[in-house]
């Protein structure tokens, strides 16, 4: 066959060069991005441990009007940390994560995995002005969310779903707060909705008249505002709200409900815009826009700064264990918290009920 081949397609000294020359200017744009991305992630391990030396809460970007939280940059920091994971005193969450989706299947549950990608990792030029995600300028995390899938496991990266909202001009981060954007919230709870609203579950318990409200501007001072920052303005939201209309033109949060068919577990990110208080405002995060698109409310759990160990034990200790039949009838568990979880988490195996 191999003589047959060149017999059929002769071959130059000119064509096998400029094979070579193409095969090499491949690997070299390769090596080049790899090289950018391994740049930005020292950018990040240096930013925090300047920020651990001077006991700093956020880092300032090269654009001053944008904060990050220094732990998150050690997260993005590891690169590739699905390649060292278990190792180096990282934890390993695929074990985990893979039992975890086996024990709700084992009870009719399907899970759904929903990491909120770290804000340095998607807006990277504004962390370093010379960084770009661009021709792999930043680590993506979809080798890791293939593995998860290769081993049963559910995921919807967010991460080229941002970053075409971004590169469309959409203000998915908060740039004074950890979270992500009122607008994030809207975009991931249609996409969530996109993947179930042809499930019978879902078109048989959507009847609960929730609507969107109207557009609205919310100023907040975030989290990351520590008081050597405090001089910075106030940061301007475009927030809509989901829930019932009260008559009047106002818009009324929906209640979770125990009896839903679906469970929100996870973060602070499953809370802002929809707690209030340090949250910032009521009905107009996820859950809201959740509830919203599947027409119905949700069973909430979450922890704050623990979407990953202590969300899952709350689950089993407030819930199932104190209504043994909260568990029955449920069809869909989303899993969503933060993705520096992935190399600061604890990573302990707990029951899914």
């Amino acid at each position: 066959m191999r003589s047959l081949f060149f017999r059929s397609f002769p071959v130059s000294s000119n064509w096998v060069s400029l094979l070579v020359m193409s095969l090499l200017t491949g690997l070299q744009g390769i090596s080049r991005a790899g090289d950018a991305a391994d740049k930005f992630a020292a950018a990040c391990a240096e930013a925090r441990a300047t920020a651990s030396d001077k006991k700093w809460f956020s880092v300032q970007g090269d654009a001053p009007e944008w904060l990050f939280l220094a732990r998150e940059l050690e997260h993005v920091a590891q690169g590739e940390f699905w390649q060292k994971a278990g190792k180096a005193d990282l934890p390993d969450p695929t074990p985990v994560i893979v039992q975890y989706s086996k024990d709700l299947k084992a009870k009719g549950i399907e899970l759904l995995l929903v990491p909120v990608p770290a804000k340095a990792a998607m807006v990277p030029e504004k962390f370093r002005k010379s960084s770009s995600r661009k021709d792999g300028g930043v680590y993506a995390s979809a080798p890791f969310y293939e593995q998860l899938r290769a081993a049963g496991v559910n995921v919807l990266d967010l991460e080229p779903i941002f970053e075409k909202g971004i590169a469309d001009g959409q203000k998915l981060y908060c740039e004074q707060d950890t979270h992500w954007s009122p607008l994030a919230c809207e975009l991931v709870a249609a996409e969530i909705n996109a993947l179930y609203q042809g499930q019978p579950w879902a078109a048989a318990n959507a009847a609960h008249g929730i609507v969107r409200g109207e557009k609205s501007t919310l100023s907040i001072k975030g989290d990351l505002v520590e008081e050597r920052l405090a001089g910075l303005a106030e940061e301007k939201l475009e927030i809509v709200k989901a829930g019932k209309d009260s008559g009047a033109g106002k818009i009324v949060p929906v209640p979770a409900s125990d009896d839903s068919p679906v469970i929100l577990l996870g973060d602070s990110h499953t809370l802002v815009f929809s707690e209030g208080g340090e949250m910032h405002c009521t009905g107009a995060g996820l859950p809201d826009h959740l509830q919203q698109q599947f027409g119905f409310p949700l069973s909430q759990i979450a922890v704050k700064a623990s979407g990953a160990d202590a969300a899952r034990a709350r689950l089993v200790r407030d819930f199932a264990r104190k209504n043994p039949n909260y568990l029955v009838g449920k069809k869909l568990l989303i899993w969503c918290f933060t993705a520096r979880e992935f190399t600061l988490g604890k990573w302990r195996p707990i029951p899914a009920g």
